[in-house]
């Protein structure tokens, strides 16, 4: 049959390429993996906040906030949000009473303040090392 031969790859280059698609495919599956769970992660970060409220009088009650920082950076809290039973909220700007509080990921802050003793709830504004200005979930004041 004319003398032609046929010849394929030698084991060695296919041994080669194999590897090669194996570590390409290894690196794509690494990368979706640590895609997903970054994203997954950046939905669990957030600052989680507790308070505990003491009547001082008919008009004021003293809320002790105490949290943890939940991000993977450092915040700053800014403000207290409080809400009155009306649904109005008030602002108490801390940068004027006491100065801001910064937090490191991970760390524990408490916040103590005067408030109207109707006032039916809180959030905590502060902003993130990437200058995201964010709010904990509302807390109870009663």
């Amino acid at each position: 049959m004319g003398g032609r031969s046929r010849r394929g790859l030698s084991p060695l280059v296919a041994s080669i390429i194999l590897i090669a698609f194996t570590i390409i495919g290894g690196f794509v599956v690494y990368e979706y993996f640590m895609s997903s769970s970054e994203s997954v992660m950046a939905a669990g970060e957030g600052v989680i906040v507790n308070a505990n409220t003491v009547y001082v009088s008919n008009t004021e009650k003293l809320v002790y906030f105490s949290g943890v920082n939940g991000h993977s950076g450092s915040i700053t809290i800014t403000q207290v949000k409080y809400y009155m039973p009306d649904g109005a909220p008030q602002t108490v700007d801390l940068s004027q009473s006491g100065g801001t509080i910064t937090v490191k990921p991970g760390d524990k802050f408490t916040i103590d303040l005067l408030l109207p003793a109707d006032a039916a709830a809180a959030t905590l504004v502060y902003t993130t090392d990437a200058g995201e200005t964010l709010s904990s979930p509302p807390v109870s004041l009663s």
